[in-house]
């Protein structure tokens, strides 16, 4: 999906093998202000983060994960 100079990635797959394993959002950097915030299917933030450096790995910092933190 592409808004504005934006590019998000349709898919990651962090499983440790070096391809696609962090979520990718190019031209990110270009927005000082920016944050990132990943809901599980229940409407719960798994993940939070300001400044975002397209660095996701999947792993959660927040609550609503079901079993471990990836």
């Amino acid at each position: 999906m592409i808004v504005d100079d934006l590019v998000f990635s349709d898919f990651f797959s962090p499983n440790g093998d070096g391809h696609n394993d962090t979520y990718i959002i190019l031209n990110v950097e270009n927005y000082s202000n920016s944050s990132l915030k990943v809901f599980n299917r229940w409407g719960e933030i798994v993940f939070l983060t300001s400044h975002y450096l397209k660095d996701w790995d999947g792993t959660s910092n927040k609550g609503g994960r079901i079993g471990g933190k990836k």
